[in-house]
């Protein structure tokens, strides 16, 4: 048995696995497309549109390693080609290995400069890397050789965007729907690129018009109908969020097997809130949970392990467990352990499961359908607070305020939403105040560095893990006078306390859910400071909040 050798694929086999494969691709199968298509390789490793199209399924499937190899094997029986290094780029772009797209890109318009295509996979490839410059230098010396291509206006337009701002990059949209008055992609970026929402909205419905089935323009304008307060339909709309279609990394499957909660009486039935995105998401929707909780016969909550105790301090008859998130081929598994093996092993029944963020749909027509929580709707450690409150007093004399100015993750258009100690500079050299870092990545040298240039200490706190310690965070913030910056997680922690919370943003956020008071409807005590019409310049509210703290001291 040791000796048998394994059969050789015949040719009518690898057409009808090679038939199979492309049916599978157009279905999105990429699991059945790997499977098809390796065996039909076998035969057709000279077939540049089967590579193609399996190279795709490779990466599709997070086997990264396999897709590589597949390549060298390829370029070991030929030479570097336009078509093998097209297929190579893209792969790049699609794994997110942007230095190497762009080195791939830049031998493939050596070899083949007469394919505008190229161009705007290159181009992409330096957005993604961050060279805004070299992609405009590069594009703004290609278009005269491609006038008439849509495409690379599109990509010319966000990387002007990623760059320069949403404004300035508006035109180059414009025109890329001009010559191409199809181009979804184009008008997408344009809805990105609009902050009149009316105007928005009427733009992405075109791109909805035009390819009904991705779920990204449906996403825009889910936020685009946030905004506008119409939250029925913008929670309707972002359900497409959980679309599996969704690039690699940006949509959750669930492993629990609990039907979805239609919506009916949650009296004397049993539903399951899962958790999704990120720990600032699960807090910013918890409102929600109270509703819930008051109305189901049990209710149990999956969520990220850091909120646990803090869920169940808040909602003690509910039963409050982790979850568990596992990646694999590409695809983002989230579990939730505890209630599943009771569901597994002890007969545990639920009836009805919904993740968070899809609980808005449920319940609000309207702005006027939000609830206030003036004293929040999560609470501190009592125990932890003390000690803290301690720890505080003894810092320093006036107001206590924590500052947050920018997220763990800075990259791209996302750095035009934080700031810097220097930028905050006048709010932080006012007199009377002790200010408190709330930042939870490792801060250390940049406020030694700060304190030494202006004399201005901000307080940090020894010993405490503020990213892993959701505790430790809220029995900080529940003893601060105020809590101010970035719109960041630690702000949601802050808000979620009923804490005097005030977000500096460049415009009001979706997440006002069409609330015109300058402030979330949630929270009384909240406050936006926005850039107003000048973006990217955050003279203005910095400003603001420095006469606002001003205020605030003077009222004792």
């Amino acid at each position: 048995m040791g000796n048998v050798k394994p059969k050789k694929i015949t040719k009518a086999r690898a057409n009808k696995e090679f038939e199979l494969g492309r049916k599978a691709a157009k279905a999105g199968d990429w699991h059945s497309v790997a499977k098809h298509l390796l065996v039909a390789w076998e035969v057709y490793s000279d077939d540049l549109p089967l590579l193609t199209v399996l190279s795709h399924a490779l990466v599709q499937l997070g086997a990264r390693s396999q897709a590589i190899e597949l390549l060298e094997k390829t370029l070991q029986r030929h030479k570097a080609t336009p078509d093998i290094c097209a297929i190579m780029l893209q792969m790049a772009l699609e794994m997110t290995m942007y230095d190497v797209a762009v080195k791939i890109g830049r031998i493939l318009i050596e070899i083949d400069p007469q394919t505008p295509g190229h161009y705007i996979n290159l181009a992409s490839a330096l957005s993604g890397a961050e060279e805004y410059d070299a992609g405009i230098s590069m594009l703004q010396a290609v278009i005269p050789m491609f006038p008439e291509v849509s495409g690379l206006w599109n990509v010319l337009g966000s990387l002007v965007q990623q760059r320069d701002g949403r404004e300035a990059s508006k035109a180059f949209f414009h025109e890329s729907i001009r010559l191409d008055p199809k181009n979804f992609k184009a008008y997408s970026n344009l809805a990105g690129a609009e902050e009149d929402q009316a105007k928005r909205h009427e733009i992405i419905t075109e791109a909805i018009k035009l390819e009904p089935k991705n779920p990204e323009p449906h996403l825009i304008n889910a936020f685009c109908l946030m905004h506008m307060g119409r939250l029925k339909e913008a929670f309707k709309e972002y359900e497409f969020r959980m679309d599996p279609s969704r690039k690699l990394g940006q949509s959750l499957s669930y492993t629990h097997k609990v039907p979805r909660w239609d919506g009916s009486s949650l009296a004397g039935k049993t539903l399951m809130v899962t958790g999704e995105q990120g720990i600032g998401d699960e807090v910013a929707f918890a409102p929600l949970l109270h509703r819930v909780y008051a109305e189901a016969k049990q209710l149990y909550i999956g969520c990220e392990p850091r909120l646990v105790s803090i869920f169940q301090r808040e909602f003690p008859n509910a039963v409050v467990a982790r979850h568990a998130t596992k990646s694999q081929y590409g695809y983002i598994y989230r579990s939730f352990p505890d209630i599943e093996y009771a569901m597994r092993d002890d007969g545990l029944e639920i009836d009805w499961a919904v993740p968070i963020a899809s609980l808005p749909g449920y319940f609000w027509e309207g702005p006027e359908d939000i609830e206030e929580f003036p004293n929040g709707y999560l609470s501190a450690d009592r125990a932890l607070a003390a000690e803290f409150a301690k720890k505080i007093a003894g810092a320093g004399e006036g107001l206590k305020v924590g500052i947050v100015w920018r997220s763990g993750n800075i990259t791209g258009i996302r750095k035009r939403s934080y700031l810097s100690l220097e930028q905050l500079l006048p709010i932080l050299a006012t007199k009377g105040v002790t200010f408190f870092s709330l930042q939870y990545t490792n801060v250390g040298e940049e406020l030694e560095a700060f304190e030494e240039e202006h004399g201005i200490k901000i307080h940090t706190f020894d010993g405490v893990d503020m990213k892993n310690d959701i505790e430790a965070n809220l029995a900080i913030m529940a003893n601060l006078d105020l809590v101010l910056g970035a719109p960041t997680s630690p702000l949601s922690f802050a808000a979620s306390l009923g804490a005097r919370t005030w977000w500096m943003c460049e415009m009001e956020p979706w997440w006002r859910f069409g609330f015109d008071g300058g402030r979330p409807k949630f929270l009384p005590q909240g406050k936006y400071f926005t850039q107003g019409e000048e973006r990217g310049n955050w003279d203005k509210p910095v400003d603001d909040v420095r006469a606002a703290l001003a205020d605030l001291l003077d009222a004792g």
